[in-house]
């Protein structure tokens, strides 16, 4: 498996919820698009 970077950490599934609702929304997507990428370069 090709290892460019470092593995992505899970800590951003288990993010505090911050006070900004927007951020609260935001963050989480883009680790979930980031994992997306991550998975769809194989």
């Amino acid at each position: 498996m090709p290892s460019d970077g470092p593995i992505p950490s899970p800590k951003c599934m288990s993010l505090p919820l911050p006070l900004e609702p927007r951020l609260k929304f935001s963050k989480p997507i883009k680790c979930i698009l980031k994992y997306i990428f991550l998975f769809a370069r194989f």
